[in-house]
């Protein structure tokens, strides 16, 4: 996976601060997005959910980036 959550309350951070910076790289105007998509960060960002759910703000807001205006293949998976 890409997102691997550390133990503790410092790890929770670690993983917010991570995933506030996903938000930013996966923007419709990021390089980064497409390369992002197909190397599997939606389906490991959403098991974040199950694992962390003090995380769901921050995968919510990554998932908004993520899928504002991308091809409908992309939604689906």
């Amino acid at each position: 996976t890409l997102v691997s959550p550390p133990a503790g309350a410092a790890g929770l951070r670690a993983c917010e601060l991570a995933l506030a910076t996903l938000c930013n790289l996966v923007l419709d105007f990021a390089p980064m997005k497409r390369a992002l998509v197909e190397l599997g960060l939606l389906p490991s960002v959403l098991r974040l959910v199950h694992e962390r759910p003090p995380l769901l703000r921050y995968v919510l807001w990554m998932l908004k980036n993520a899928l504002l205006h991308c091809e409908p293949a992309v939604r689906t998976q």
